[in-house]
Formats: structure tokens, C-alpha cells, sequence
């Protein structure tokens, strides 16, 4: 910014490009915003019909050295659409956002006394453009050369001759995004050029993954989704200049899943009744923040329902269907003789749960990762009735419940990294008391890693969060699988080094810390895993740690009774050892 401004000081007039520059879109392609019109408006055809007139207005205009109007566009469109032109603007207004790095260069300069000019070609009216500007906190213009106003075209040079012949003899300079435009053009006019990149351009450099989920989905969600996260993840940057790993971690990563979880619950609490959201801790401390934001209107509150307290109050009887779960929970009561606490931990939680007021027909829980479902189950005893839960993934069946993600009895590649995104600046809770959690005092180094970058993962993720719903994206499960599972064929080495102490722990007491990821190569080829077991006569023999990608499924066919083959092999990873 410095660099430029120090640049931009010695000219006397500096001219600025609109679009992709002063202005930005939330969506890749600008007739994106067609698409979103003929989508959400049920408008079948207009797309094709807005396209076509588009493209044939635009050769008419060029034919006669002009420029096109969005007039002239929906008057060949005929009568079928009339009334759309204004429908448009507003889907076009919508779609735009001011440029927080330009919209500072604009008001700097313009304190140095510099004459500051709009050159830029489109099709809308001046008026509105200006209004838009405004909105956007753009104005104070001296001078203001629109293509569509003077039926003569940047692209052609034209409109720099105009400007050039209004502001007499100086030194210009011009900002713009398009090579040809807003560089050569200017600079055959003996204008200086200032190259802008299309913040596209730096998102996909920066995340090369986000090109094949672009290529992989439909187009107007991916390019909605990815319009938004470059935008603000931009922002993001530009606002906190000593961004961090872990806020882009926590942006890219955290905010997209949390999004679509969250926008995921919002939507079956409207269809099920649900005013009421009580987000499980530490899980739940995300989702909350981000509920926040695209849901104030849902009341909220985050509470606690450890597994240290689940085990004391209903015990380990009703624990099946994992080795695992049982075994360490079953150790615990013996270690901790939870028995003889039973009452006192009965008490001290009813009291601690009963401020929330829960109302089991109009009250939901969310929690994250679960089969055992404790916390839905300790709260079900002490408030004496069914309440309903939302999961992000539940690997059986919920008791009474929805699973964002049904994966029955199995893991997924990107369980271990999602339960480290979706925790808390905190640390693991031993205890409770009529007023709330007692946290563990001394914490190894792994918390103290977690806890220590946590914040920068909560900061980004509800910015992006913010983002992605400012720009009304929607995001499917599958989307959110793929997108994850091309994010991760992108961590490199380096990315890898900086998990090393990024570590969770899955047994009750927070003793057994499992790596999130970590660096390890199968014929050269990094794997994901979801940890599946092969058996024989029923009997697991070795955890197979190399696994499949999406599309697998959780069936098993069985030859001679002995042998499960999974059927689709697409990409290969690599993940940690359990």
C-alpha cells in the first residue's frame, strides 16, 4: 500500500478502473448474476435470452465504434422480460462490494490534492453507477468517463483520448484489472499503467484447489463460494496484515465447515420448531459465534456436558458398539470410583442445567463428533425427557436427532482435523459445579499449543463465516467433502511441520494424544484414512490406515464369508497413525 501510494504521489491525475478494481464481485463471472436471477426467480430461459442479447448488442455497438446498453439489450429481448432490467440491477447491486485497499488508495490520494477520474466500460446507466459508487464509499470524482454515457470504449482508447483532452497537459496514472484495457490501451495513450490483479487470480495462486472445485461443481454454487472466500479472505488480509496459518486454517477450513453446519441446523430448526440452539462445549464454541452471525434471530447459549460427568451420572451400562468408548470410559469409573459421586454430580448438574430453561419441544443440542452421544444423553436424564440434537457427524444413529453426517460405524478423512478446528480457547473440563465447568489446571503442551492458536482459528472462521453469508452462498455436504478433500491434496511439507504439535486426545482424562496429520508417503502418494478395520470371522486383525476417498462405500461385500471389498478408489492420502 505505501509502495503505491508513493508511486501514485507523483502524478497528477490518477484514474481508476471500476470493476474488478474499485468495485468486486461475489461471483466469478460476471453473467453469474443471470444465472442467480433465472435460479431464484424460477425465470427458465433467461439466461440463454440475456446472453444472447448481451452478445448481439455488444457487436452492434462494436460494429458502429460505440458501446451497448442494458436498454438496448432488454428491447431486443421483447416483452417476455420486461421488467427484468430492473430486477437485474438490483441482482447486480447485490453481487457488488466496495474494495477496502482501493477505497483507502482513493481517499489517500485525494488528500494529496490529486485529480481522481473513473474510466471503465459497461453497459449500465451513469446515474446508477454513480449511485452504486456511492453506496459502496466511492465519491468525490473529478471527472467521470463512462462508455455506456459516451458511447466510446476504454478498450479502444477512446475514452483516455476524452480525459486527456479534459484535463489538459499532466502526468497520468491508471489503475485497472484488465491487461488489455486498462494496460496497453492506457499506455498507447501515454498513460502510465498500474496493473491490479483480479483478486480471482491471487485466490486461486494462493489456493490452487479452489480452481478444481470450480471445475468440480455446479457452476453457480462454486462460483459463489469461491467468489466470496476470495473477497473475503482478501479482506481478511488486508484488515489484519499479521494474518497467520492458523486464521487461514481457520478461514478456509473452519469457516466453510462451520458455515454449512450451521446454515445446515438454522434451516431444520425453521422446518422442525426450534427457536431455542444450546451448542455443546468445547465443540460448540464456533458454532455459536457463527450462529450468531447468519441466524441472530435463534436464540442461543453455550453450556457444557463433559464426559467426566456423563459417566458419573448414567454410568457405563448404556455404553455399546465400540471397544474403544467402553473400555476408556469403563477404566475411568474404575480409576475414579464414580459410583460413590453419583448423587453429588447428579445435583450439581441439574442445578447448573436447569438456568437454561430448556423446553425439549422447541430446544435442540449441537454437538460434533459422536456415537456414544453423551451429552445428549446426560442432559436427557437430568431434565427427565427426550431432547433433540443435531451432529456434524454421528456414526450411528442419533436417539433422537439429525446427523449432518450419517456415517454408521465408520470414520471419515477429515474427522481428527475438524474436531481440532471445532474446540475452544480453553481447557478440557474435569468437573462441574452448580455454577459451571471446573477446567484442568495442568494442561500438557499439546492444550497448551491448541489453546494458544485457537483464537486466530475463531477470528477467521466467523469472518468467513460473516462473508459467505453476506453473499447468500449455499453449501451441499458433497460440496463441503470435496472441497475439503482438494484443500487437503494441497498441504505440503511445510504445511504438514506446522501441525506437529496440532494434536488430539480422544479418551476421557485428555492423557492419549493422537497427531491430526503428519508427514508419510505410500509409494509417493499421501493418503487420508478413515481407520476401517478388516475382519475375519467377524474378528478385526490389523487397522487399515491407507484409505479411500469420496464415493466409498460403507457396505462390505463379503467373499466367502471372510473378505470386504470397497468399491470405488479414486485419489489416494495420507493421515495420521492412530
Amino acid at each position: 500500500m505505501d509502495r503505491l501510494l508513493k508511486i501514485l504521489s507523483e502524478f497528477d491525475v490518477i484514474s481508476f478502473d471500476i470493476f474488478d478494481t474499485l468495485l468486486l464481485r461475489t461471483v466469478i463471472n460476471p453473467q453469474d448474476v443471470w444465472r442467480i436471477m433465472e435460479h431464484e426467480l424460477g425465470a427458465k430461459g433467461f439466461f440463454k435470452a440475456r446472453r444472447k442479447a448481451d452478445r448481439e448488442t455488444y457487436q452492434s455497438a462494436t460494429l458502429r465504434g460505440g458501446e451497448h446498453t442494458i436498454d438496448e439489450a432488454y428491447t431486443l429481448m421483447g416483452d417476455k422480460w420486461k421488467g427484468f432490467k430492473e430486477k437485474e440491477l438490483e441482482y447486480e447491486r447485490r453481487s457488488l462490494v466496495g474494495n477496502p485497499e482501493m477505497i483507502e488508495v482513493w481517499y489517500r490520494v485525494g488528500e494529496l490534492g490529486k485529480k481522481r477520474v473513473i474510466v471503465s466500460d459497461m453497459y449500465v446507466e451513469e446515474d446508477w453507477l454513480k449511485t452504486m459508487l456511492r453506496q459502496k464509499g466511492i465519491d468525490g470524482w473529478d471527472g467521470f468517463y463512462l462508455s455506456s454515457k459516451m458511447q466510446k470504449r476504454k478498450s479502444t482508447g477512446e475514452l483516455y483520448k476524452m480525459m486527456k483532452r479534459d484535463f489538459g497537459v499532466a502526468k497520468y496514472i491508471h489503475l485497472g484489472d484488465n491487461e488489455w484495457s486498462d494496460v496497453e490501451k492506457a499506455e498507447e495513450n501515454g498513460i502510465v499503467a498500474v496493473r491490479y490483479p483480479k483478486l480471482i487470480d491471487v485466490a486461486m495462486e494462493e489456493s490452487p484447489f479452489l480452481l478444481k472445485f470450480l471445475d468440480g461443481q455446479s457452476s453457480l454454487d462454486s462460483s459463489r463460494l469461491v467468489g466470496a472466500l476470495a473477497i473475503g479472505w482478501r479482506k481478511y488480509r488486508y484488515e489484519h496484515p499479521n494474518f497467520t496459518f492458523w486464521n487461514k486454517i481457520g478461514f478456509m477450513l473452519g469457516g466453510v465447515l462451520g458455515y454449512s453446519y450451521v446454515g445446515w441446523i438454522v434451516a431444520r430448526c425453521n422446518a422442525l420448531g426450534i427457536n431455542h440452539l444450546m451448542f455443546v462445549g468445547r465443540d460448540g464454541y464456533i458454532w455459536q459465534k457463527i450462529a450468531a452471525e447468519i441466524a441472530p434471530e435463534v436464540k442461543s447459549d453455550y453450556f457444557y456436558a463433559p464426559r467426566t460427568i456423563s459417566v458419573r451420572v448414567i454410568g457405563t451400562n448404556s455404553i455399546n458398539g465400540h471397544d474403544y468408548v467402553a473400555r476408556d470410559r469403563q477404566r475411568f469409573a474404575d480409576e475414579y470410583n464414580v459410583s460413590s459421586d453419583t448423587e453429588r454430580a447428579m445435583a450439581d448438574y441439574s442445578a447448573y442445567i436447569a438456568r437454561f430453561n430448556i423446553d425439549p419441544n422447541h430446544t435442540a443440542l449441537v454437538d460434533g463428533m459422536s456415537s456414544q452421544f453423551s451429552a445428549q444423553r446426560l442432559v436427557e436424564e437430568v431434565v427427565g425427557s427426550k431432547v433433540f440434537a443435531f451432529y456434524l457427524m454421528a456414526y450411528s444413529r442419533p436417539i433422537t436427532g439429525e446427523g449432518y453426517i450419517q456415517s454408521e460405524g465408520c470414520s471419515i478423512r477429515w474427522q481428527r482435523l475438524s474436531e481440532y478446528l471445532f474446540s475452544a480457547p480453553e481447557a478440557p473440563v474435569v468437573d462441574m459445579t452448580r455454577e459451571g465447568p471446573v477446567f484442568k489446571k495442568d494442561v500438557d503442551a499439546f492444550e497448551k499449543f491448541r489453546m494458544s492458536v485457537y483464537d486466530e482459528i475463531v477470528a477467521a472462521a466467523v469472518e468467513c463465516a460473516r462473508a459467505l453469508h453476506s453473499s447468500n452462498v449455499k453449501i451441499s455436504q458433497k460440496a463441503w467433502e470435496n472441497y475439503y478433500d482438494l484443500y487437503a491434496g494441497t498441504i505440503d511439507d511445510r504445511d504438514l511441520s506446522r501441525f506437529e504439535l496440532a494434536r488430539i486426545a480422544t479418551d476421557v482424562n485428555h492423557i492419549q494424544y493422537y497427531r491430526i496429520l503428519q508427514r508419510g508417503s505410500i509409494n509417493s502418494v499421501r493418503w487420508w484414512t478413515r481407520g476401517q478395520s478388516l475382519k475375519i470371522l467377524g474378528r478385526p486383525v490389523f487397522r487399515m490406515r491407507g484409505l479411500l476417498k469420496d464415493g466409498v462405500s460403507h457396505k462390505s461385500l463379503w467373499l466367502f464369508g471372510i473378505v470386504p471389498i470397497w468399491r470405488k478408489v479414486k485419489r489416494l492420502y495420507y493421515y495420521a497413525e492412530m
